[in-house]
C-alpha cells in the first residue's frame, strides 16, 4: 500500500489501485500520537495491524462522503452518521470510514462529524488535535493451499476446509469485511490440509450430506461455506442438511440446487437481522421482519451457528422473503474438477451456485427476447419511506415504457424455429440459459448463453497478477483505429461518429484522472504490431474503437488476432468493434480479467452510445457487468453487447464503494418518483443510507431499491453533483442532461 502526499493532504493507494484521498487543514507533526492499532485491537472492529498508519495533528480531516461510525473507546455505544452533523463529547474515539480503502481515525474529542451528500465527510476539531489514522485494504489474497485427491471424497474434504475463510461464526459474518477469500485448492496424489486450516476451521456442528456426485458438491459449496458446514459423501442417499441432529431434507437434481439456494438466502438474510443486535449493527428497514417472525435478535446474535440455523428453519421465511433484496449473484458452474479449483475465488462473495443448463435459441426467439429487453426495474418491490414495499402513488405513476422495436431485425433472415442463433461476425452459437434466482448471472461452463457474463477459470487466476504494483498509476489506453473506414464502406458521418465517441470517452477518463491517478494515453491508427504491444504491456484498461471482421481487429496494415499474443497484460478491456467476442475471449485466456465485447455488427450510433456510457460508468466504480448492463439498456438490441471474463470485477472504486443509479418516472400530479438502485454482484451484506432520509432513519441492506416522491426543485437539488446514470422513461441520461430533458416536458 502506498501513501502519497499532495498539496491539500495525502492519498493512500492499495495493490488494486483503490484510492482514498484525505484532505487536511492545519496538518503538522506531533509527539506521542494516539495508537490507532491498539484501539483497533481492543475494539475488534478492524485489522489488528493496519496496512499503513500516519500520525500528526490537524484541525480538520476530509474523507469521501461515506458512512462514518464513531466508537467511544470508553465502552459506550457506537454512533453511525450517514448524512448531516454529529457532535462528539470530550472523550477518546475511534472513527471508522467505510471507503474503498477503509480508514480508521483515533483522537480525543470534542469533535464534529459532518457529511455533505455527494461531496465530502469531515472530522472537525475546535483547535489542532493529535490524530492517528490507519488504513486497511479490502484486497485479500490467500497464501494457503489445500491438496486433495481427484475424487468426490477429495472434493468434499477441500470444500469443507474452505470454511476457514469466514472470520467469525457470529451473524457479523454477513458483513463483507468479515469474509476473506478461502485457501486455494489443487489436486494431487495425497491429501494435505495445512495445520493452520485444521486448527482455525470452526466446528459449527453442521454437515451437508450428499451423494458422491460433483454436481451436488459444487452447487452446495456456497451454502456449506457460509454455514461452516462439513461435506459428507454417502452413496445411495438423498441429500440433507444435518444441524446438530436436526435433519433438513433436500431435493434431488435441480430441486436440490433451488433448495440449497433458498436455505442460503434464509440464513444469510436472517443473520443480517440478528447482527443488528450486535456492537456493529443498528436498525434496518427490514427490522420489522424479526417481530413478524417472532425472532429475538438479541438472543440470535449470541447464539451459535447451529442454534441460529435451527431456529431459522422453524420460521415461515417465505412469508417475508420479498422484504429482502433480490439475491445479488447466481453463478452457473460446470461440475468438473477444473472448476472446483476456481470455487475459492467465488465463495467469499456468497453466490448461488447452479449446474449450467441451456436450450437452443432460434433466431425468432432471440429477436423476441432482445427487442423487449430494456431496464429491468422492479418499482413494486422497492422500499418507501413509510416502510411499505409498494409504489407510493401506484395509480399516479407513469411507468417507463418497455423497449419496443420493429418486428424483424435487419440481420435476421427466416423464421425457422429449429435454427440456433449464430452470430455471423463473431461466429458464436448463442444459447438460452436456464437461470436460477439472482439479479446478475455468470456462466463458468461451455457454450455462450445470452443474459449472463461468460467467464473462464483464467479470469480469476489472472486477477491476482494485477495486485502486485500499488506504486504505479492507473493506466488507460484508448485506441482509435478508423483508417480502414473507407474499405468497410463507412460514410463521412460514421467517421464523425467515431471522432465524437473518441472525444467524449477521453474527456470522461481525463475528468477522473486526478482522483484516481489515471495515466491516459490516446493512440490512433495503430498497426498490428503496435496493437499487440499495447495488449502485452501492463495496462489497466484498453478501450478499442474501430472495426473487426473474422480475421481480427482492423489495423493500418491488416488485422490483429488476440490468439497471436504471447500474453495479455491488459487487466480489462472494451472492444467496441463488430463481433469482438472471440478476441475478448482470447484476451482472458492470455491474461486479462474481463471486458466488454459484441456478438454481431453494431451500428455506429449504438457503438457511440455504448462506448461513451461504458467509459463513464467504469471510471465511476461500476463493475464490468453492471456498467455494460446500464449501457446496453438504452439500445434497441442490447443483447448484441456482452461481458467475457469476470463480470464482477471492479477497476476503479467509487466514493460510495457501490455506486448508485437513478430511475425517474413522471407522475400525473407533476411530481416525480425517484427510485435509487444501489446493488452490485461483487459484494453483499453491506448497508446503505440515502441523504434524502433523516439521519435517524434506518439503514438499508445493499441491493434494496428505494423510492422517493419529489417535486422538480427537490429533484434538481438532489441531482446536483450526482455523477452516475439516470434513466428517465426508459432512456439513459446523466445528471447534467436529465434536468434539461425534464425542464422541457
Amino acid at each position: 500500500m502506498r501513501l502519497q502526499w499532495t498539496n491539500g493532504g495525502f492519498r493512500v493507494v492499495d495493490a488494486a489501485k483503490n484510492t482514498v484521498t484525505v484532505e487536511t487543514e492545519g496538518w503538522g507533526g506531533t509527539e506521542d500520537p494516539p495508537s490507532v492499532a491498539a484501539a483497533l485491537s481492543e475494539q475488534d472492529t478492524g485489522p489488528d495491524d493496519p496496512d499503513v498508519t500516519v500520525a500528526g495533528s490537524a484541525s480538520t480531516l476530509g474523507f469521501p462522503p461515506v458512512l462514518l461510525v464513531a466508537i467511544p473507546l470508553s465502552g459506550g455505544e457506537q454512533i453511525t452518521l450517514s448524512d448531516g452533523r454529529l457532535q462528539l463529547d470530550a472523550e477518546s474515539y475511534l472513527v471508522r470510514i467505510g471507503a474503498g480503502v477503509r480508514a480508521f481515525v483515533r483522537f480525543h474529542g470534542p469533535a464534529t462529524l459532518r457529511i455533505e451528500s455527494s461531496r465530502r465527510a469531515w472530522i472537525e476539531f475546535p483547535e489542532s488535535r493529535r490524530v492517528s489514522i490507519g488504513f486497511e485494504s479490502r484486497v485479500d489474497v490467500p497464501d494457503e493451499l489445500v491438496t486433495v485427491e481427484r475424487t468426490p471424497e477429495g472434493v468434499a474434504t477441500a470444500l469443507s476446509a474452505l470454511a476457514v475463510g469466514n472470520d467469525t461464526t457470529s451473524p457479523d459474518r454477513t458483513w463483507p469485511s468479515m469474509r476473506e477469500q478461502p485457501p486455494y485448492v489443487e489436486f494431487g496424489e495425497t491429501t494435505h490440509v495445512p495445520r493452520s486450516i485444521r486448527e482455525n476451521r470452526p466446528n459449527t456442528g453442521i454437515e451437508l450430506v450428499v451423494p458422491p456426485d460433483l454436481t451436488y458438491l459444487t452447487t452446495g459449496a456456497s451454502l456449506a461455506h457460509y454455514l461452516g458446514a462439513r461435506f459428507e459423501v454417502v452413496s445411495g442417499i438423498d441429500p440433507y442438511l444435518d444441524v446438530d441432529g436436526c435433519i433438513e431434507r433436500l431435493g434431488r437434481g435441480r430441486q436440490y440446487q433451488h433448495d440449497v439456494a433458498a436455505l442460503l438466502e434464509r440464513t444469510f438474510h436472517l443473520d443480517c437481522l440478528a447482527r443488528s443486535a450486535g456492537p456493529h449493527g443498528g436498525e434496518l428497514s427490514v427490522s420489522w421482519v424479526g417481530d413478524e417472525l417472532g425472532l429475538d435478535t438479541d438472543r440470535m446474535y449470541d447464539a451459535s451457528m447451529s442454534e441460529r440455523v435451527t431456529r431459522y428453519l422453524e420460521v415461515p421465511f417465505a412469508d417475508v422473503r420479498d422484504a429482502f433484496p433480490e439475491w445479488h449473484l447466481g453463478m452457473h458452474v460446470a461440475p468438473t474438477y477444473d472448476t472446483v479449483e476456481t470455487l475459492p475465488h467465488l465463495l467469499s462473495n456468497v453466490p448461488h451456485l447452479f449446474a449450467p443448463e441451456s436450450e437452443s435459441l432460434s433466431k425468432k426467439e432471440w429477436l423476441r427476447l432482445t427487442v423487449n429487453d430494456g431496464y429491468d426495474v422492479d418499482w413494486e418491490n422497492a422500499w418507501h419511506a413509510d416502510g411499505t414495499k409498494s409504489h407510493p402513488a401506484e395509480s399516479a405513476v407513469e411507468r417507463p415504457p418497455s423497449r419496443s422495436g420493429p418486428t424483424e431485425h435487419p440481420r435476421v433472415e427466416g423464421t425457422d424455429e429449429t435454427l440456433r442463433v449464430t452470430r455471423e461476425i463473431s461466429n458464436v452459437d448463442l444459447v438460452k440459459p436456464t437461470l436460477g434466482p439472482g439479479k446478475t448471472h455468470g456462466w463458468l461452463a461451455e457454450k455462450v448463453p445470452i443474459d449472463v457474463f461468460k467467464t473462464l477459470p483464467e479470469a480469476y487466476e489472472n486477477r491476482q497478477k494485477y495486485l502486485d504494483d500499488p506504486d504505479s498509476d492507473l493506466s488507460v489506453v484508448a485506441v482509435v483505429n478508423d483508417s480502414g473506414q473507407r474499405s468497410l464502406g463507412l460514410s463521412d458521418a460514421d467517421e464523425a461518429d467515431m471522432r465524437d465517441e473518441t472525444e467524449e470517452i477521453v474527456g470522461h477518463y481525463r475528468r477522473r484522472a486526478q482522483d484516481l491517478n489515471i495515466d491516459l494515453t490516446l493512440r490512433e491508427n495503430v498497426s498490428t504490431s503496435e496493437l499487440a504491444r499495447i495488449f502485452e504491456r501492463r495496462n489497466d484498461l484498453v478501450h478499442f474503437i474501430g472495426h473487426r471482421d473474422e480475421k481480427g481487429l482492423e489495423c493500418t496494415n491488416g488485422f490483429f488476432s488476440a490468439s497471436t499474443l504471447r500474453e495479455s497484460n491488459a487487466q480489462t478491456f472494451f472492444l467496441n468493434a463488430c463481433g469482438s467476442f472471440p478476441e475478448g475471449r482470447q484476451l482472458v485466456r492470455k491474461g486479462s480479467v474481463g471486458g466488454g465485447v459484441t456478438f454481431e455488427s453494431v451500428t455506429n450510433d449504438d457503438a457511440v452510445k455504448v462506448g461513451v456510457a461504458f467509459a463513464r460508468l467504469i471510471m465511476n466504480g461500476f463493475c464490468i457487468e453492471r456498467a455494460l448492463d446500464y449501457t446496453r439498456g438504452q439500445l434497441l438490441t442490447p443483447k448484441d453487447y456482452a461481458v467475457v471474463g469476470d463480470g464482477t470485477h471492479v477497476l476503479t472504486q467509487n466514493d460510495s464503494l457501490v455506486p448508485e443509479a437513478f430511475f425517474i418516472s413522471t407522475n400525473d400530479d407533476g411530481t416525480y418518483s425517484l427510485l435509487i438502485e444501489q446493488s452490485s454482484p461483487w459484494i453483499t451484506g453491506a448497508e446503505v443510507h440515502d441523504s434524502l432520509e433523516e439521519d435517524s432513519d434506518p439503514q438499508h441492506l445493499l441491493g434494496t431499491s428505494r423510492i422517493y416522491m419529489k417535486d422538480l426543485s427537490e429533484l434538481k437539488r438532489y441531482l446536483n453533483g450526482f455523477g452516475g446514470p439516470v434513466v428517465h422513461e426508459g432512456d439513459l441520461y446523466w445528471a447534467e442532461t436529465i434536468l434539461e430533458e425534464i425542464d422541457g416536458v
